[in-house]
């Protein structure tokens, strides 16, 4: 009743248990450690210049094999790059849930949009009365070239009293 693929899958079991027998504790031992740091032990994959290679850790050298149980570079950042780290450091060092940073960076955004978008502020006073009847001209008659506004602000200061009078009201009108 059982198939080939259970026989073979049984049968790897005792592979498995033949291999514990022939193999010194210390090696059983080894094996445990290398795949804590998520290393197979059966197969260390190198990069050659032909592409990569595959090897048994026992095959390999001793200086090797040192190198590879001294490094720390999978137990220190479990692959996590430097920017990833900063934000888990980040989230901690302020008590935030996903949730909470997902506002936080949702504030700063509105913040920076806020900040680039706006609109100068100007103050009505801050234009000499010149200034403020040019802009004014050129708010109300758009196409007005330099010159003609240039004719146009001499002609309204022909009379000063009104020239006064209309650039009074212009500032009241645009406070």
């Amino acid at each position: 009743m059982y198939s080939d693929n259970e026989d073979t899958y049984a049968d790897s079991f005792k592979e498995d248990d033949e291999y514990q027998e022939e193999t010194p504790s210390e090696d059983i031992l080894l094996d445990e450690f290398l795949k804590t740091k998520g290393i197979n032990p059966r197969s260390i994959k190198f990069e050659t210049e032909d592409g990569v290679e595959e090897k048994d850790f026992n095959d390999l050298d001793r200086e090797e094999q040192l190198q590879i149980l001294s490094s720390n570079e999978i137990d220190d950042d479990y692959g996590l790059t430097d920017s990833e780290i900063e934000l888990i450091n980040t989230m901690r060092r302020n008590n935030w849930s996903m949730s909470d940073y997902n506002n936080y960076v949702a504030s700063e955004a509105i913040k920076i949009y806020t900040n680039q978008n706006q609109e100068p502020q100007y103050s009505v006073d801050d234009f000499s009365d010149d200034e403020l009847y040019l802009i004014d001209l050129k708010s109300r008659i758009p196409d007005i070239s330099e010159e003609e506004a240039m004719i146009e602000l001499d002609n309204a200061k022909n009379n000063e009293s009104l020239y006064n009078r209309r650039v009074q009201s212009l500032r009241q009108e645009y406070k």
